[in-house]
Formats: structure tokens, sequence, C-alpha cells
């Protein structure tokens, strides 16, 4: 039997009595993104996103993810998001856009209950 996310989620409740939360977030959005909800029991996904921030998707066209089909790369703004890599100016501009809006580079996609669940780059 392969051992899944889910199943290691379900023994670590059942064995030793945890709540488990599961989430997405980076360094550049000091850890946070999005959570999910204590006592919210289901699986593979990400929970909402976290109160101090916005999250959307926009298109990746050459893998064929569009944000009109709830999928897209992740775009983070908020106050728990970076304001840029310190000294690395060109960096920074290819990461956060005119508007303010960090790309992170994942792609991810809303479910019907409006949270992000991981597809490419972080496959819960």
């Amino acid at each position: 039997m392969l051992l899944t996310p889910h199943h290691t989620t379900q023994c670590l409740q059942n064995v030793f009595y945890l709540q488990v939360v599961e989430g997405y977030g980076q360094t550049e959005c000091v850890a946070p993104v999005s959570l999910t909800v204590q006592g919210d029991h289901v699986p593979d996904h990400v929970g909402p996103p976290v109160a101090c921030c916005c999250v959307k998707l926009v298109d990746v066209p050459e893998m064929e993810y569009y944000a009109a089909n709830g999928q897209g790369e992740v775009c983070v703004k908020g106050t728990n998001v970076f304001q840029g890599y310190y000294k690395e100016d060109e960096k920074t501009s290819e990461t956060i856009d005119s508007d303010g809006w960090h790309h992170t580079g994942d792609v991810g996609m809303w479910l019907p209950v409006s949270t992000v669940i991981n597809s490419v780059i972080f496959l819960v």
C-alpha cells in the first residue's frame, strides 16, 4: 500500500491525538499564505488564505493553466509579503509586479470551497 500524505495525516491524528494543520507558504511571504481551518478534516488542500494577504491566480499559457479555469500561478499581496530582495533590485522587479503582487512561481488551483490546492510545484 502506498502511504499518501492523507494517510500520514490520519495516522498522526489517530495515534498521537494531534491536530494537523496543512498550509502553503514561502520565505518571501513570512511563512504562511494559507492554512487549513481547525477541525477541517478534508484532505489534500492547503486551506484558505490567511487574513493578512490576498491570493490570486494568473495565467500560465505555456503550461495551459488559465485563471478563468481556476488554475494558474499563485500571486500574493499583503502585509506578510516581503518588500524585495536586499540589494537585488533586478530580481525584485522580476518577482513583484507594478501592482505589488508577488509572483511565487508556484502553480495552484481553486477548489469549490474557495481554497487553494497544490497542483504542480507544491503537490499535496
